[in-house]
């Protein structure tokens, strides 16, 4: 029988107790969350769990879930407590607001109208000490990454580093990574390294180098401040290398055989806040292969479940569960929103009037048919003498051939016979090749889809009227200047 947990979700004083079963996921999680409690949404949900002196154990996806059914194994638990926040609420033990100005709800704290005003101007003074009100209607919170470990690696002067040049080039590239930040080398040797910011006004600087009594690199010199400021700050590191990234990834990708390349991108991207590119060389492609055979074959497996299901029921339980429409569809969304993007931004730059793809073409035609032979017979039809020869009408855009007028696009025979007549090759060639028809497809930008809900509505209880003496319809005034004018009814 399949091992199932008793969790018993606590929120807002209320108390929820939710059977779920080894083989759930986070998501199906929420969804019972969110039908337990309604003013929930699953995007703004944080949970919590506590076992043994472990309090504040995260539950934050697939993985944390795995960790929860495993460690209550482990030591023979059948219950669990979870604590739920909502995180575009606010905690009441932080808002530093009092008891005058709110009260605490089920979204954290409730404000009246006139507390809010009355601790607005109270704080005015203090410039820069205000409660941050933006929280309000952006509720993000930093979540932890892996990469903060990183952020200690690079301390002072003095400190060493095992494993030579090689192990203090490591730390300099983690550090630069979870700072944001790139730098260049001046010195990379095997007994000394020196880098600079790559920000060139920017005065970080760092050297190191070789205790030949200890075998260990140290730093002789170090100016850890960033006078280019948060303006040289970057998430696209070019220290972040196949090398470093196969590292990270490679036991996660070849432990589980759904992990795609779009995946291990996205997961860099969440737990280290780095973009890296999917085109990696070395060994991030080596990492990946065997991963992408498998996901297809699981891939193949789930699709003939969905297709031998014998009832509907199990045909949306697979459904539901490995292949979710509603996030597919979010992520086709995303891909095309940036594709289109891309694209309008790549044919701003396209000063030719065909678009790179048919000028390329266009110049191989013509290199071919250099050599060959015209024979006019009108000012529009022509006889390209190859083997076997053709005709070739320019003026109704026809080639005996037919390639012409399958394709919109000139053929070899027509490219030959338009330069004979010496007429504009452009002119020739379907308004689809035309980079003007390529700007205006992509010229509508596909709109993001919001998942923030709009914030708490403040009601001050008073309503703003117009004035008491003043007609709302001024009637008489235009009467005078321009006539009667009828009224809606």
């Amino acid at each position: 029988m399949e091992k199932s947990l008793i969790l018993f979700c606590k929120y807002n004083g209320l108390c929820a107790g939710i059977k779920l079963s080894r083989s759930s996921r986070i998501g199906d999680f929420m969804k019972i969350l969110c039908g337990k409690f309604s003013e929930l949404r699953r995007h703004s949900l944080q949970l919590f769990y506590a076992i043994h002196d472990h309090h504040n154990t995260m539950l934050y996806n697939d993985e944390d879930l795995e960790v929860m059914f495993a460690v209550a194994d482990s030591i023979g638990l059948n219950c669990i407590e979870v604590t739920v926040v909502d995180s575009h609420g606010f905690d009441s033990g932080t808002s530093g607001c009092g008891g005058d100005v709110g009260a605490s709800t089920s979204k954290g704290i409730s404000f009246s109208g006139q507390g809010l005003v009355v601790h607005r101007l109270e704080s005015m003074g203090d410039v820069g000490k205000e409660d941050d009100l933006g929280a309000m209607f952006c509720p993000h919170q930093q979540r932890p990454r892996l990469s903060d470990a990183w952020k200690e690696l690079i301390k002072s002067v003095g400190q060493l580093f095992v494993g030579g040049s090689e192990g203090f080039r490591d730390a300099l590239r983690k550090y630069s990574i979870v700072h944001s930040f790139e730098f260049d080398f001046v010195k990379n040797e095997t007994e000394r390294v020196t880098a600079v910011c790559k920000v060139k006004s920017c005065k970080w600087n760092i050297h190191a180098r070789l205790d030949k009594v200890c075998g260990c690199f140290y730093i002789k010199r170090y100016y850890n401040v960033h006078s280019c400021g948060v303006a040289g700050h970057t998430t696209k590191n070019c220290h972040a290398n196949s090398t470093l990234i196969s590292q990270l990834i490679k036991d996660d990708v070849r432990d589980k055989s759904k992990k795609r390349p779009v995946d291990v991108v996205d997961d860099l991207k969440e737990y280290y806040g780095v973009d890296v590119l999917y085109h990696l060389k070395g060994n991030l492609r080596t990492a990946l292969a065997p991963t992408n055979v498998k996901y297809k074959e699981s891939l193949i497996r789930v699709f003939l479940k969905c297709a031998y299901a014998l009832t509907v029921a199990k045909f949306n339980q697979h459904m539901e569960r490995e292949l979710p429409v509603l996030d597919m569809v979010d992520r086709i969304r995303k891909k095309m929103m940036k594709l289109m993007c891309l694209r309008r931004e790549r044919a701003s730059k396209w000063e030719q009037v065909i678009c790179p793809y048919g000028e390329s073409r266009l110049e191989n035609l013509y290199d071919l048919v250099k050599t060959w032979k015209v024979i006019p017979s009108s000012a529009d039809i022509f006889e390209v003498d190859t083997d076997p020869s053709v005709c070739v009408d320019i003026g109704r855009r026809t080639c005996s051939c037919c390639w012409w007028q399958l394709n919109g696009f000139p053929c070899c025979h027509a490219v030959c016979a338009i330069k004979y007549s010496g007429k504009d090759l452009n002119l020739y060639v379907e308004r689809y090749f035309h980079v003007e028809s390529y700007r205006q497809v992509y010229s509508k930008p596909i709109y993001p889809v919001a998942s923030l809900l709009k914030g708490d509505v403040v009601d001050c209880g008073t309503s703003i009227l117009p004035p008491v003496d003043t007609p709302i319809w001024p009637n008489d005034y235009f009467k005078s200047h321009l006539g009667t004018i009828p009224m809606m009814k």
